[in-house]
C-alpha cells in the first residue's frame, strides 16, 4: 500500500472542534353439589384426558418446553432427556444447549439453536437473515418467530476435542428441523402467576423498557436505578440487531452496533476481555479501547451508564456484518454488496491492527458519519470495520 489517508489522532478521526460531534452525540442520545354419576363421569374425563396427555407425549417422543419470558413453545425428543439445558434472555430469545459440551469447554460452546420472536408478522426471509443461518419458524399475532441455528462450530472437533461428545451434538442436530415445525404461540409458563413464581418482577417493572427515556437523566448526572436501566438492554439489542452498522459476534447470537449502550464491555454478549486501555482525547473525553478474541472495540463514556461504541474491529472466523462473514470469498462480497467500492487504503492505524490484506472495499450512506470496510487476501474476507466518525466521516462517499 503505497497511499495512505492522514492518520488521524484516533481511529474515530477525532477532530479538534468538537462541536458538530458534540451536537450528533446529543442528537443520538435523544432519539412501549354434583349427583354421583356426574361426579364419576368427571373423573372419567379427567382421568381419559391424563392418559392422553401421558400416551400422546409418548407417542409423539416429545418433551414439551413453555418459555418463561415471552409467548413460546416447543417440543423435543425424548431421546435429548437430561442432554440439554435451556436459557432465556431479553424476554424474546430463548437458546437450547448440549449440556455436557457447555459444562465440559464453557461459554460460547454447545449450542444447538435459538428461536427469537421478532415484532410484526409480516417480516421476509431478507428482514431477519442477519447473521445467518436463520429460517422463519412462526408468524402469529403480531410477530416472527424465528428458528437460528449457529454460523460457526459449537462442539468439539477441534484438536484435543471430545470425539463422543461432538458425535453426540451432530446426532441431536438432525432434529432441528422438527423442533421447528413444532414451534408455537403459546402463553408463558408464569403468566399470571404469583409474585413467588416471579420474585422481583415488581421491581423491574418500574422501567420503561426504552433506554433513550433515561437518557437526559443521565446526561445531567441525575442517578437512574439497574432496575430502570437494566431491562432497557433487551428492548435496545432487539432493535438494533438488523442495524447496517451491526457486528455479529460469534457464539453468543446477538451483535454489537455503533450505537449507545447502558452498560459496559461485553454489551450483553458472551465475549472474554483480554486487554482494555483508556485515556482522553481532545474535545471527546474518556476514550476506552478493549481487545477481546479477534475483535476490538472503542467506546466513549463520559457519563455514568453511557457506553457510546464508535469502532468495531474483527479479524476471526464467523464474525459478521451485512450479512457478509469473515471467511467469505471476495466475489461473494463484491456479488451479494456492489454498493462496497475498492479504496487505495485504509488508515494507519487500521493496518497497524489488521495487518496485511490486498484490498479494502467500504461504504458509507449518504449525509452519514458511519462506515463500513471489509478487508481481503488471497481472495477471502479477512477483516471487518465498522467506524462512526463522529464529526465526519472516515470514507467519505466522494473518496471512493
Amino acid at each position: 500500500m503505497s497511499c495512505y489517508i492522514k492518520a488521524p489522532l484516533l481511529s474515530t478521526s477525532f477532530s479538534e472542534n468538537g462541536k458538530s460531534a458534540k451536537r450528533r452525540f446529543e442528537n443520538i442520545l435523544n432519539t412501549k353439589a354434583k349427583k354421583a354419576g356426574v361426579f364419576a363421569f368427571i373423573l372419567l374425563l379427567l382421568g381419559m384426558g391424563i392418559a392422553g396427555v401421558i400416551f400422546g407425549f409418548n407417542f409423539n417422543d416429545s418433551i414439551l418446553y413453555t418459555c418463561r419470558t415471552f409467548d413460546c413453545s416447543f417440543e423435543l425428543p425424548q431421546s435429548w432427556k437430561n442432554k440439554y439445558e435451556i436459557e432465556e434472555k431479553y424476554n424474546n430469545i430463548v437458546y437450547v444447549y448440549h449440556k455436557a459440551i457447555r459444562q465440559q469447554y464453557g461459554e460460547g460452546t454447545g449450542m444447538l439453536f435459538y428461536i427469537e420472536m421478532l415484532e410484526g408478522d409480516n417480516l421476509t426471509h431478507d428482514d431477519i437473515t442477519d447473521p445467518g443461518n436463520r429460517t422463519i419458524a412462526l408468524q402469529e399475532g403480531g410477530y416472527t418467530y424465528v428458528f437460528g441455528m449457529p454460523t460457526d462450530i459449537q462442539y468439539p472437533v477441534w484438536e484435543g476435542g471430545d470425539k463422543e461428545l461432538a458425535d453426540d451434538y451432530l446426532m441431536m442436530s438432525e432434529n432441528n428441523d422438527k423442533i421447528k415445525k413444532s414451534v408455537k404461540r403459546a402463553a408463558r409458563a408464569n403468566k399470571g402467576g404469583t409474585a413467588a413464581t416471579i420474585k422481583g418482577a415488581d421491581l423491574f417493572a418500574v422501567s420503561s423498557g426504552n433506554i433513550h427515556d433515561y437518557m437526559p437523566k443521565l446526561l445531567a448526572g441525575e442517578a437512574v436505578s439497574n432496575y430502570e436501566l437494566l431491562p432497557c438492554l433487551g428492548d435496545f439489542a432487539t432493535s438494533n440487531k438488523n442495524s447496517l452498522f451491526s457486528l455479529f459476534i460469534p457464539g453468543s447470537g446477538h451483535s454489537i452496533c455503533l450505537d449507545v449502550y447502558p452498560v459496559d464491555f461485553p454489551f450483553g454478549c458472551n465475549l472474554i476481555e483480554k486487554d482494555r486501555k483508556s485515556f482522553r482525547a481532545e474535545s471527546f473525553g474518556q476514550v476506552t479501547v478493549v481487545e477481546s478474541d479477534g475483535l476490538q472495540v472503542t467506546y466513549l463514556n463520559n457519563y455514568e451508564g453511557v457506553y457510546l461504541v464508535t469502532t468495531l474491529r474483527a479479524k476471526q472466523n464467523q464474525y459478521a456484518a451485512a450479512g457478509i462473514t469473515i471467511g467469505d470469498t471476495e466475489e461473494f462480497l463484491l456479488t451479494h454488496r456492489p454498493e462496497f467500492k475498492k479504496i487505495d487504503s485504509i488508515n494507519y492505524d487500521d493496518e497497524a491492527w489488521f495487518g496485511e490484506y490486498d484490498a479494502a472495499y467500504a461504504y458509507t450512506t449518504n449525509e452519514s458519519t458511519k462506515s463500513m470496510v471489509f478487508l481481503t487476501k488471497d481472495g477471502i474476507v479477512c477483516g471487518i470495520e465498522l467506524i462512526d466518525g463522529l464529526d465526519g466521516s472516515m470514507y467519505p462517499m466522494d473518496y471512493m
